[in-house]
């Protein structure tokens, strides 16, 4: 099973996830004489506590071993200092943005800008000449001229450091679209890297189309119902306050497809309810395989089995699974909701 045909594209950070999961296995190809440079974070602390979600503890449950979706994944639970998970974690690639255009904003969720080159402490020189150096003839301005992203400034400390900056300018790719984003390729600890066999830092340039289509959610119900091509359940409660539905649409050569439902609230990107609708896979396709490193817990709500996959790294996160109606549910709920609440969201979709 090929990773490109299972994963959408960055979602959180160390999350336990659906999204982030379909990230790791994108980015899991061994680079060729990788180049490695450490990536500055000026707020690392602040984006760990973007993992942070509300936890539910139930009473008799069940520690598993192993946790198969029955969609596109299965999880084996280790510890996170086990050989597996690094080993893991050393083959690994992410994408980390060091531009986006303010014409991205329409469709990018938030936690992508609050990672981007904005909140980075700064490049250091050579790994602004090796971005540079990538980006030579692929990026320029609306009357064609190439530009240099890669400009100098200062730090609070008064040190010269490098940030992307378009200098107020709308850059296009040399087919004339629109840039919404530029990515480097790093390993799962932020070291920059090389992709290839010409030695140069690995990047990636996004139009805006490429972003619609990977993280706009402008698909109708009725489009999900065509692609899942089965009727689904959304939550009935608890949604006050919540924006109306929004629609994803992803599609697997293994699978009939999967459908992202985001219900945006008015506070934070925390405060939204995610859901993810798959269709259950064949038996005949093996599900790729992650180790996780975290507890998944086993119980029931109205009789039906629901799983809850509690990171290690990130202790007060949860994600919810379930089969219902031939279909694989998981559900990220906004922090602020109750445990009792949680529970009555996901009776309200299983009853």
């Amino acid at each position: 099973m090929k990773g490109q045909d299972l994963v959408n594209r960055l979602a959180r950070d160390g999350m336990p996830d659906l999204e982030q999961v379909r990230e790791n296995c994108h980015r899991q190809a061994a680079p060729q004489k990788p180049l490695v440079r450490k990536l500055r974070w000026s707020t690392a602390a602040a984006i760990a506590a973007c993992l942070v979600f509300a936890t539910v503890v139930y009473a008799a449950t069940v520690i598993m071993e192993r946790f198969d979706t029955g969609g596109s994944m299965a999880l084996t639970p280790v510890a996170y200092d086990s050989t597996e998970y690094q080993e893991q974690r050393a083959s690994m690639f992410h994408m980390r943005p060091v531009y986006v255009s303010s014409h991205a904003d329409e469709f990018l969720p938030p936690f992508i800008r609050f990672v981007s080159h904005e909140y980075f402490e700064g490049f250091d020189s050579e790994t602004a000449r090796m971005i540079n150096e990538a980006l030579a003839g692929k990026i320029f301005t609306a009357d064609g001229t190439p530009f240099v992203l890669m400009t100098t400034m200062l730090n609070m400390l008064n040190q010269e450091l490098y940030r992307a900056d378009a200098g107020g300018n709308v850059l296009y790719n040399a087919d004339g679209d629109k840039i919404g984003m530029i990515n480097t390729l790093t390993t799962f600890d932020g070291e920059f890297t090389a992709f290839g066999y010409d030695g140069l830092l690995w990047v990636e340039i996004l139009t805006v189309a490429d972003l619609e289509r990977l993280y706009g959610f402008t698909a109708t119900y009725e489009d999900a119902l065509l692609h899942l091509r089965r009727n689904f359940r959304l939550p009935t409660v608890h949604i006050e306050g919540l924006n109306p539905p929004k629609f994803r649409l992803e599609g697997f050569a293994e699978t009939l497809g999967r459908v992202n439902i985001r219900y945006v609230s008015e506070g934070t990107f925390f405060d939204d309810l995610i859901l993810s609708v798959e269709n259950i896979r064949d038996e005949s396709i093996e599900p790729a395989h992650l180790y996780f490193a975290g507890e998944i817990i086993e119980f029931e709500i109205a009789g039906l089995t629901i799983h809850k996959t509690a990171s290690h790294t990130a202790p007060s996160s949860s994600v919810f699974w379930w089969i219902y109606d031939e279909l694989v549910y998981s559900l990220i709920p906004p922090a602020t909701l109750t445990d009792r609440q949680i529970e009555e969201i996901i009776r309200s979709m299983i009853e």
